[in-house]
């Protein structure tokens, strides 16, 4: 890309979108000698006066994969989740062991940790649930599919599938 800090046309186009309220001379000028200029200045005021939207274009494909892919990218690997369901097994382990060697917990405490130990599983359950939802999304739009042209054409249109 080149750099048009040089070209006075660039510097008004780029001084109309930064700065549309407070124009330099020369970006004044442009503006009454060009109409193309003058066109873009009027479109910037309208976009800054909240009268005008930008047109809505569609997203080219290989930036929506690059942005789908990195919002739905998870945030963990494979070791985290063998980690979490490690240590979701030995977490009764640590409780039982922990109440043969704390003889003063009340029976509170005994219920407030083992509710403690249903959110663990409910939080750690989460991450595997999300990655297999996200491996088998494929399949479930395929079954979507096959059951509604099964619905709409009967047994004729799972046979050609």
């Amino acid at each position: 890309m080149k750099n048009n800090t040089s070209d006075p046309r660039a510097m008004a186009m780029r001084e109309i979108y930064t700065n549309t309220s407070d124009l330099s001379g020369t970006t004044r000028a442009l503006i009454q000698k060009e109409p193309a200029i003058r066109a873009e200045y009027e479109l910037a005021r309208r976009i800054e006066d909240g009268i005008t939207r930008l047109a809505t274009r569609p997203v080219p494909g290989r930036l929506r994969s690059m942005v789908f892919g990195a919002l739905y990218q998870p945030a963990y690997r494979v070791w985290h989740i063998l980690a979490a369901t490690l240590l979701l097994g030995v977490a009764p382990l640590f409780l039982a062991h922990s109440f043969r060697n704390l003889p003063g917990l009340g029976s509170g405490w005994i219920a407030s940790m083992f509710a403690l130990y249903g959110v663990l599983i409910l939080v750690l359950m989460m991450p595997l649930a999300f990655q297999i939802f996200r491996k088998n999304t494929d399949r479930l739009e395929h079954f979507k599919d096959s059951f509604d042209d099964y619905i709409e054409h009967g047994l004729r249109a799972l046979r050609f599938r």
